[in-house]
């Protein structure tokens, strides 16, 4: 695969692996940016630290893990294109799924105020995530 990389123009070079280093962005973005902020940013009276606080924690592990993706990517590239095609595939899939389950299969989940849940009620929606992932 190294040797077809090589012999591709940097304009096609550049459009196989822009997937993969979209498809990590994004990813990274919403799980260890957006999601954190977005729940820190609606429930601010409940939280003990300030916004400050958890940046620096929040940004080493977008940085953390948008380079273990483009690394793994970058492995599949070598390994194989169609090793590298399936994997942002995947990553898509995943992505896909949990933002689905993260905005729309969330309105069942009761409030968590300290009083007891019963889990057992909510099985139907427990097989509904399964059948989504």
């Amino acid at each position: 695969m190294i040797t077809s990389l090589k012999n591709m123009n940097p304009k096609e070079r550049w459009l196989n692996i822009l997937p993969g280093i979209l498809i990590s962005l994004v990813m990274s973005f919403t799980l260890f940016i957006y999601a954190p902020l977005s729940l820190y940013f609606t429930n601010k009276e409940e939280f003990w630290f300030d916004f400050k606080d958890i940046i620096p924690v929040i940004s080493a592990l977008f940085g953390i893990f948008f380079v273990a993706q483009l690394l793994l990517y970058g492995l599949m590239l070598l390994i194989h294109k169609y090793a590298y095609y399936a994997s942002v595939v995947i990553g898509f899939i995943v992505y896909i799924s949990s933002v689905i389950q993260g905005n729309f299969q969330t309105s069942y989940i009761p409030l968590i105020d300290g009083s007891t849940i019963d889990w057992n009620a909510l099985s139907k929606h427990r097989i509904s995530t399964i059948v989504l992932w």
